[in-house]
């Protein structure tokens, strides 16, 4: 290929193309039920989260104001990089071919990174407005306080107990809560036992034989648990979290985790054949900005083993 601007523009609209073929390929999970989407047109995104989620109440007296200043909640957007260099003698020498689906996979990395900032509120457990982990104890909404984790493993009794405790859970003017848990999350470990807890129509049986090999059937009596929530398996659930296990409440506008995306990668690449010349490659690149946090840590109930 002659190294001269009209072919330089040539060849970026082509491997433009083939990295934002792979920016708009769907994510591995589709974690759209998990977060709310914010705009963000500035270095940081401040969310005035309050602890109490003013609706209705029955007018008695004068109005009552809720003050929305009341937690303030900053949350910075993160710079990330994708660049990719053609040498200046592969241009010339026309082996530059794969750069296309090298370009494509790179830009399938974007979709990846969305999906991962989401997963890895859950993972990373940051600090929620209430200055506590967003999995974590004594989380306080006013005087009243709550806990949303347990080192407790994923079973029955567990699952039940997270609704009985989340029952329980009050607003700063006393009000009930009342979350209603919709995913259950969990990794590969642990697919057969959330299968067994929410997608069996029908309460698992274990059976011993007369050489103690044990046997896990189906039995006979309804399974009280059946469809309460959906399963879904996360793979970021893993190696050291791979006993991780979270029942989220998606339900509502607000979801568990805020997403902001500040900057989409836009691909740029040299096209003056001078700077190819003298640096002796040809750079593409591209940037990004994005951040994710939790949103209300009364949406999330984790056990963390």
């Amino acid at each position: 290929m002659i190294i001269n601007r009209e072919n330089l523009q040539g060849l970026y609209q082509v491997l433009s193309t083939a990295f934002q073929q792979g920016v708009s390929r769907p994510p591995v999970v589709d974690f759209s039920f998990m977060y709310t989407d914010f705009p963000s047109d500035t270095s940081e995104n401040m969310y005035a989260w309050i602890d109490l989620v003013a609706g209705f109440r029955k007018w008695v007296g004068d109005r009552v104001w809720n003050d929305i200043q009341a937690r303030k909640f900053v949350v910075p957007n993160l710079d990330f990089e994708c660049s990719h260099s053609l040498g200046r003698n592969e241009l010339l020498d026309n082996r530059y071919g794969i750069a296309g689906t090298i370009l494509q996979m790179k830009g399938a990395a974007w979709p990846v990174l969305l999906m991962d900032a989401v997963a890895n509120v859950l993972i990373d457990n940051p600090l929620a407005f209430t200055g506590k982990a967003l999995a974590g104890t004594d989380h306080a909404y006013g005087k009243n306080k709550f806990t949303n984790v347990v080192t407790d493993a994923l079973s029955v009794a567990s699952f039940e107990a997270a609704f009985v405790a989340a029952s329980g859970w009050k607003w700063s003017n006393g009000e009930l809560i009342r979350p209603r848990f919709t995913h259950l999350l969990v990794g590969e470990k642990l697919r057969s036992t959330a299968f067994a807890l929410v997608k069996a129509d029908k309460k698992l049986t274990v059976v011993t034989n007369k050489a103690g090999s044990e046997n896990v059937g189906a039995g006979e009596e309804p399974n009280p648990n059946f469809g309460r929530v959906e399963m879904v398996v996360v793979p970021h659930f893993a190696g050291d979290a791979d006993e991780y296990w979270a029942l989220v409440d998606c339900s509502g506008v607000i979801k568990p985790v805020a997403r902001q995306i500040r900057e989409t990668p836009v691909p740029k690449m040299d096209t003056d054949p001078a700077d190819v010349e003298k640096s002796g490659k040809c750079d593409f690149f591209a940037t990004g900005r994005l951040a994710a946090a939790p949103t209300f840590p009364h949406l999330v109930y984790m056990g963390r083993l």
